[in-house]
């Protein structure tokens, strides 16, 4: 029986006919399992196999027609008008509607109206971001240790924190402010500059060459459905992220005992929510910014990856010419060229932004389990509007905290940690991808090493193109870079070694 429910099948029209021009039964008709994609083109795809069978055999050699393609076969035209329509359309208007590109239509030439209005859009957007830093030192939210104006004074071995109507919030203005801000808006502005400025068509080309080579692919890692699939997790990722970012401002705004205003003083409820919401949102605007720009380059070395196993799979199955196989390999060192010098710029700037965060954020962390009675608090602390702390025998200072109520206490905890994960996954996340790139690189020269010691498939190669391929392979020296530095699994094994001794320092130093 000849089952060809993975591929492809085309019965051509007309009867048919056994070799003694006897008609032949339907029973042995229906032992081939034909299946036909929905999509399918109705042309003949060129490299279709033609089953040749002698007289002995149930069909004739018009009977049938099994392409190459052991997988879904897509009509071209329905896989790119996918590919723009289910996930490049989409993108545009979300660069669009965070000033990451201008408004277009389908790529014509921009009125003068249009130009004028992706002008002001763009400065307007700008504004909103610029509003975010403004209200939030209004209401004083550290993003990593809650809300408050407290101010500290000295005397002598002991200090006074005061809950007063001060107008000057607690901590250094530059440090917990205006460098965050800064370093954002400039990673903001030179993403816009990349993505405004430079060519536009790398994400396009690459999408659909790799949609391309996944609609007819045996292999089930890259297949459509699993690259879609993946798509939808990295948007969820994304969605997550800023889930926890907004989950933990809120948190922090819940936690505190009271908000007081810096320079704008509300009158009114109506305004103090206002402001309060003000803040969040424009806070909130600047992640979404943020995680879209990680996420484009999380895209793009995925595909990336997936287009270099679709090569390296190529390679082993011999289905490539050899000089075809470092043609494709020419070609991702293009698409690798726009990773590492523009977008690979962009990320880096958002990564030190990230890490940053994240950093301060486990500062925070262990202060407040050192600071706080966690678990086995009975009942509530004593509350008040002063505290003061002083040096014990051990030269260390000893905190009395006052707070209303103890789920004060848990709000403020959940918040400084629900700030810690998001920060920590924007910080993984390019980092694991850019090392991903890199491997399948290295994996590709590992496979020439492998055809050079058995070439399967190349047997009619002649060994001079072979020798010239492996020479080829063995100097790559590509790999995927952030902020110009190469990312490699090693170096991430050492970035992880290092924060866990730094995990247990710390632990040793403040639990």
């Amino acid at each position: 029986m000849i089952n060809a429910s993975e591929g492809g099948v085309r019965v051509r029209e007309g009867s048919v006919e056994s070799t003694d021009d006897e008609r032949v039964p339907h029973s042995r008709i229906s032992s081939l399992e034909v299946r036909v994609h929905p999509m399918a083109a109705s042309v003949e795809p060129p490299g279709a196999i033609a089953v040749d069978t002698n007289g002995d055999e149930v069909f004739s050699q018009e009977a049938v027609m099994i392409t190459e393609c052991d997988g879904e076969s897509y009509n071209t035209a329905a896989t790119l008008h996918y590919c723009r329509r289910m996930i490049l359309k989409p993108r545009d208007i979300i660069f669009a509607v965070l000033g990451y590109r201008s408004w277009n239509k389908d790529g014509a030439e921009q009125s003068l109206c249009l130009k004028v209005f992706n002008v002001v859009y763009f400065i307007f957007f700008l504004l909103c971001l610029c509003i975010g830093p403004v209200l939030q030192y209004n209401i004083c939210l550290k993003r990593d240790q809650g809300v408050g104006n407290d101010v500290q004074i000295h005397f002598g071995n002991s200090s006074v924190y005061s809950d007063g109507d001060s107008h000057l919030c607690s901590g250094s203005l530059i440090f917990i402010y205006i460098v965050p801000s800064l370093m954002f808006f400039f990673a903001f502005l030179v993403t816009c500059i990349i993505l405004r400025l430079g060519e536009s068509e790398h994400l396009q080309t690459l999408l659909e060459r790799v949609y391309l080579l996944a609609s007819c692919s045996p292999w089930e890692l890259v297949k459509q459905r699993r690259l879609w699939c993946i798509f939808v997790g990295w948007l969820m990722m994304g969605v997550m992220c800023l889930t926890l970012s907004l989950g933990s401002m809120i948190l922090h705004l819940s936690a505190a005992t009271q908000i007081s205003y810096t320079f704008i003083q509300p009158q009114s409820e109506t305004a103090k929510i206002l402001l309060c919401g003000g803040a969040l949102a424009s806070l909130w605007l600047e992640d979404i910014v943020m995680v879209t720009a990680v996420l484009l380059y999380c895209t793009q070395c995925h595909l990336l990856s997936r287009l270099l196993e679709i090569i390296r799979m190529t390679l082993y199955q011999g289905a490539t010419s050899l000089m075809g196989i470092k043609k494709q390999i020419d070609e991702t060192s293009r698409f690798l060229r726009h990773l590492n010098q523009e977008l690979g710029s962009s990320v880096g700037l958002y990564l030190c932004l990230a890490a940053f965060r994240a950093i301060t954020a486990s500062s925070s962390l262990f202060s407040t389990i050192k600071h706080y009675e966690l678990p086995g608090m009975s009942a509530a602390l004593a509350s008040g509007s002063m505290h003061i702390d002083s040096r014990n025998s051990q030269g260390f200072y000893t905190f009395e905290y006052t707070t209303v109520e103890e789920a004060r206490l848990w709000l403020h905890i959940s918040a400084i940690i629900t700030n810690l994960l998001p920060w920590l996954l924007l910080t993984i996340m390019p980092l694991c991808m850019a090392a991903w790139v890199s491997s399948n690189y290295r994996a590709l020269s590992k496979a020439g090493s492998q055809l050079h010691g058995r070439p399967f498939g190349y047997q009619s190669t002649p060994q001079p193109d072979i020798d010239s391929f492996l020479l080829y392979v063995s100097s790559l020296h590509l790999q995927a870079k952030i902020l110009w530095i190469p990312v490699r699994t090693y170096f991430l094994v050492s970035i992880l070694v290092l924060t866990v001794m730094t995990i247990v320092v710390l632990s040793y130093l403040y639990l």
